[in-house]
């Protein structure tokens, strides 16, 4: 007996690969989705307040969607958190920004 297997299953990833986020850098949110997929993006800074909230909609197939941190209203230095929510997968990260660069 064989069992269904899901060869095209989403994959969506954050890359926060940096020690320390400026103004002049990026988040990339990027992956691979098989079907039109809406992503909710929430990024959350000190005191539990949300800096950015935004939905995208994404066509099939590959993408990178980039968040330009200067656009950011990130009023200091520190750690943010950064969830995306698409169907019933939520992923999280976090990245520490720096007001003084």
């Amino acid at each position: 007996m064989f069992l269904p297997l899901d060869v095209f299953a989403d994959s969506i990833n954050i890359s926060v690969d940096l020690p320390i986020f400026t103004d002049r850098d990026s988040i990339a949110i990027y992956g691979d989705v098989s079907t039109e997929t809406k992503l909710e993006i929430i990024i959350i800074g000190q005191d539990e307040i949300i800096v950015l909230k935004e939905d995208v909609m994404l066509t099939s197939g590959e993408f990178t969607y980039n968040i330009i941190v200067g656009n950011l209203d990130l009023k200091r230095s520190g750690h943010y958190d950064i969830s995306i929510t698409y169907d019933d997968t939520v992923i999280t990260d976090q990245f520490f920004y720096d007001s003084e660069h």
